[in-house]
This record gives C-alpha cells, structure tokens and sequence, in this order.
C-alpha cells in the first residue's frame, strides 16, 4: 500500500495540488481507505457476492443490483491475486481479469 499512497501524492502534484493542500488530501484519501478495508475484507473472505454488493452500494451509493458487475469483477480479481504466488507478483506484477467481460455481465 506503501507504493499505492506514493503513487497518489505524486500524482496530486502532478495535478497542481500544492504542497501544503496534498498532505490534507492524502490524510482523507488514507482514512477512507483505512475504514473500508475491513469490511471489504471480511466479505470478501466469506465469497459472499450479495453482502459484497451491499457493502459496495454503502460507499458508493448506489442500488447492490447496479453493482452486479463490479461485485463479480472484485470477487474474480481476489480469486485471481490469492492464486497469484508472491514471486510471479512481484516479477510479473498483477495477473487480473478482463473487467470488460464484468461489465458486459453488468449491463444485461
């Protein structure tokens, strides 16, 4: 996560935030990752597409049904990480599905 959070200031610079603005948006980007995690986690774990869709419409609010094609999307992509050893990772880098597919599912 460490890369991910340094890949989001420089990119908040990039985008003209100034230095004493970043450090303020890196804080509210950090907290909301930080108190989603965990549910996220945890219903992930279960392989539970339904409470994930539901989890998912809380913090995006929007209906779980409208979120059909993301739910499937981040239980294929957690299937495809935890089958992904650490080596081949970080030689490779992620091996994820196709979210085209996902979103094809979603619109039908």
């Amino acid at each position: 996560m460490d890369c991910v959070f340094r890949d989001l200031d420089a990119s908040l610079r990039e985008l003209g935030v100034g230095d004493m603005g970043v450090p303020k948006r890196m804080k509210k980007i950090a907290h909301v990752f930080y108190s989603r995690a965990p549910a996220y986690d945890a219903v992930l774990d279960q392989r539970d597409d339904a409470r994930l869709a539901a989890v998912l419409a809380e913090h995006f609010d929007a209906a779980p049904e409208a979120l059909r094609g993301l739910t499937r999307y981040a239980l294929a992509a957690e299937t495809a990480l935890a089958a992904t050893s650490l080596e081949a990772f970080l030689h490779d880098g992620p091996s994820l599905p196709s979210p085209a597919a996902f979103a094809e599912e979603a619109a039908r």
